[in-house]
Formats: C-alpha cells, sequence, structure tokens
C-alpha cells in the first residue's frame, strides 16, 4: 500500500489538460508580492484551474511530506493528477477540494497560506475522503515570482507551535490510517470546516437555532430535550436535532449542569416550551479532543487538561471564561455499549490563525 501512495503522489501526470496552460506571451517580466497573494487566492478556489503560470519561477520546486519535484512542468500536473485532470489522477482520486482560510506575508518576506484539503482516493472501492490541514510557505525570486513551495501537515509536522518536516514513512502512514480507519464520523451530526487535523482537531461550527435545558442528571436532559423534539411543544412539531450532545458542567462542581441540542441551521424561531429554552447559537471556533471512555466527571477532567496542554504549546488559548465550565460533547447514547464517542471542547480565543 504504501508503494500505491507513494506512486500516488510523486508519479507526474500522463497528460496535462492544454487548457490549463496560458499563453507565454501572457508572462510578465515581474509581479508585486500583492499581485501573488491575489493569484493565490484565485488559485486555490478554483484549485488550480489554471495555474498562472506568469507568477512562477519555470523552475518552481515543490516539496511536501510524500512528494518533492521540480520544474513549472512537474509543477503544473502535480496538482492536476490531485485534482483529477490527467489520466492518472482520474484513476485515483476525485472530488478534491482545497479551502483557504488565510495567506499573508512573513517577517522574513516569504508568503504563507494556511489551508484544509480534501481528497477522496477512488482506487479503493469504498473510496473513502482523506483530509489534509496545514501551511504552504511560498519563496520568492529577485522579481517576487514563486520559487518554491514547501508544504506541511498538521498532523505530523506541528510540533509545539512550529513546523519541521517528517519523515516520508509518517506522511505514508498519516495517509494510510485515513484511507483505511479515518476519523470516526456520526450519521446526523452537524456540520462544521475543519481547520486544524491533528491529535486534536480545531473546527468551525455555523450558527445554529438550539434548545437547551439545566438539569441534576444526566437522563433527565435527555428526557426533556428528546421530549420537545418529539413534539412535546406549543406548536406540537417534530424536529430531528443534530449531533452531538453539547454539556455544560461548572468546573467548580456547583451551579446548574445544562444539556444543549442543534436543531436547526435556520434563523427561525425554534417553538416555544415551558421546560426548554431555545435560543441562536452564533458561530463557534473550538479544539475538540476525541476520547473513548464514559464522560465521567473524573475523565472530563483529565481530557480537558490534556486539550489544554496541547493548545498551549502550539501557541493556542481559550476563549475568556472558559475555564469556568466543562464542555463535552456526546455522540452516543447514554447508556450505550462498546466504542463510544466524547470529545472535550475549548472554544478558542480572538486571534487565532483562522479568525477572520
Amino acid at each position: 500500500m504504501a508503494r500505491v501512495l507513494l506512486l500516488a503522489a510523486g508519479v507526474n501526470a500522463l497528460v496535462a489538460p492544454p487548457t490549463q496552460q496560458r499563453p507565454r506571451s501572457a508572462l510578465r517580466a515581474a509581479v508585486s508580492k500583492a499581485d501573488v497573494m491575489k493569484c493565490l487566492g484565485r488559485e486555490y478556489r478554483s484549485f488550480f484551474a489554471p495555474l498562472e503560470d506568469e507568477y512562477y519561477s519555470s523552475s518552481v520546486t515543490f516539496d511536501d511530506p510524500l512528494n518533492s519535484l521540480s520544474g513549472l512542468k512537474a509543477y503544473r500536473n502535480n496538482v492536476d493528477m490531485l485534482a483529477g485532470r490527467t489520466l492518472f489522477g482520474g484513476l485515483l482520486f476525485s472530488d478534491a477540494a482545497i479551502n483557504l482560510h488565510d495567506v499573508r506575508e512573513l517577517d522574513d518576506g516569504r508568503l504563507q497560506t494556511r489551508w484544509t484539503l480534501r481528497v477522496c482516493f477512488s482506487a479503493l472501492p469504498w473510496a473513502p475522503t482523506a483530509r489534509f490541514t496545514g501551511i504552504s510557505v511560498y519563496d520568492l525570486d529577485a522579481e517576487n515570482k514563486i520559487k518554491g513551495q514547501t508544504d506541511y501537515w498538521d498532523s505530523i509536522d506541528l510540533k509545539q507551535g512550529s513546523y519541521s518536516r517528517s519523515s516520508k514513512p509518517d506522511a505514508v502512514q498519516d495517509f494510510a490510517n485515513q484511507l483505511f480507519g479515518g476519523d470516526k464520523t456520526s450519521d446526523g451530526e452537524l456540520p462544521y470546516e475543519l481547520l486544524r487535523r491533528a491529535d486534536y482537531s480545531v473546527r468551525r461550527y455555523p450558527a445554529v437555532s438550539v434548545a437547551e435545558v439545566a438539569y441534576d442528571v444526566r437522563p433527565e436532559g435527555y428526557d426533556m430535550l428528546g421530549s420537545y423534539t418529539g413534539g412535546f411543544n406549543e406548536n406540537d412539531a417534530k424536529m430531528t436535532p443534530f449531533l452531538p450532545s453539547i454539556i455544560t458542567v461548572p468546573r467548580s462542581g456547583g451551579g446548574a449542569k445544562t444539556m444543549t441540542w442543534p436543531v436547526s441551521l435556520a434563523e427561525d424561531d425554534l417553538p416555544g416550551s415551558r421546560v426548554v429554552k431555545t435560543r441562536r447559537a452564533r458561530e463557534l471556533t473550538v479544539a475538540c479532543l476525541v476520547f473513548p471512555q464514559a464522560a465521567t466527571e473524573d475523565a472530563v477532567q483529565y481530557w480537558a487538561r490534556e486539550l489544554e496542554k496541547k493548545l498551549a504549546a502550539d501557541g493556542l488559548s481559550g476563549a475568556p471564561g472558559h475555564e469556568t465550565n466543562y464542555v463535552v460533547a456526546q455522540y452516543d447514547a447514554i447508556f450505550s455499549v462498546g466504542d463510544r464517542r466524547n470529545e472535550v471542547w475549548i472554544p478558542l480565543a480572538p486571534g487565532h490563525p483562522w479568525d477572520n
């Protein structure tokens, strides 16, 4: 399998679509950094269709955890292969997309982008989807054209808040883990934008209408919210809530515990209830750490501390007031047996790398 992955990453395309190439007469002698940054924004949005040759050196180099190459033709063929726009790439990949979160100039004059990449590996019968998050650092020549691109993955290259190149076997293993295992997801899960995939994740959740109750014991919260979404409300309306159940517990051990169910992405008011409160929850960027145990007090405290350590090591901090409560996301039924999926959540403070 490792050979297949390396071949997919390292083999240049058999045929590069001629429509992706610009006429040489369009090439510019020199460009500005602002022009290059705008170019990168356009290229990421279109998945490099076309690759804008005039912003690249003819000897441009590319290096990521799986692959190294040089020359504009090889560079173009590589992105066309990943996008499935070549014969070989079409056999391996589909549904590729890249989301650009940020492009900026670094203190040393280089440019940096931060992104999330998704690609479906069609060569396997179950067509798994792999996701990568990370940064690309661009070196420019004297004419401000891109002469080198170095990619780093959050999953294997991010260490103590900075990036350094990992080994190729680590990259192959990371890719293979996604193809043959991958992150566990649940049917009916609230959609989110993945911002970082490491040994924890960072996600951006949209604004959502929620139903919530204060409770003493957890089954009580499930019962009240289950009755509400099952039709026990002012409109006798039945609703299908999203997962997860979001549980907020004061760290001090006193005060009310709250259970929240995301119900609707629409801004329409939810039906009223004498017991259940409804509100519009704002967009939220949150760090998440999965743990397999039951969400007992000891387990939640331990994994929350672990997540705080990971965030501090990577230069991230929780939003003001996060120290007041533990936030737990529960995806499985309260009395489920076998593997569980629980998460501790910490909302991120303003000014994090994905803040916009």
